[in-house]
């Protein structure tokens, strides 16, 4: 390997390391100095695999895709997330791949020194007519439910598929 070679790979090495720690700590979500952990709440805005989100925030502040959430201070917040997701709906006639897109919102409480994840949760019907969207905050430390959010959810798109497997 050239110096030229080592230099690029040190560089990206230096750089991919500085992104992920810029993305993984918790962000300050308030205005002013930061405190103590003792005196902010953390929030953590989740979502499962199959669905897309375009915008998390709480109190209007982004959360980053990889990100341990924001620090807050104690009071009422609110929560939003945009989703997208598809679905695939069988029946005797065939399959149709359905995009559901949406906005689900919550208000909720803090308090000080306490952790909260807020969970866009999807749910798949057994008759395939529907996905459920629900959204809700737990207290992270005993996973009690704290508040449910609503959503909307409407569909972006919708055509029928051939297979929803392919053998070769």
């Amino acid at each position: 390997m050239s110096s030229s070679e080592r230099k690029l790979w040190v560089s990206m090495a230096v750089l991919c390391g500085v992104m992920v720690g810029m993305g993984c700590s918790p962000r300050k979500g308030y205005e002013g100095p930061s405190l103590p952990r003792d005196r902010v709440s953390l929030v953590r805005l989740t979502w499962p695999e199959d669905v897309i989100t375009t915008e998390r925030k709480v109190d209007g502040k982004k959360q980053p895709p990889f990100s341990k959430g924001l620090l807050v201070l104690p009071g009422n917040h609110k929560a939003s997330m945009e989703y997208f997701f598809r679905d695939i709906e069988c029946a005797a006639e065939g399959c149709t791949e359905k995009s559901y897109k949406g906005l689900c919102e919550v208000s909720f409480v803090t308090e000080a020194a306490k952790k909260y994840r807020i969970v866009l949760a999807t749910e798949q019907r057994h008759d395939w007519r529907e996905a459920l969207v629900s959204f809700f905050v737990k207290n992270a430390a005993d996973g009690e439910l704290r508040q449910t959010g609503w959503c909307s959810k409407e569909i972006s798109q919708s055509y029928r598929v051939r297979s929803v497997f392919s053998w070769r």
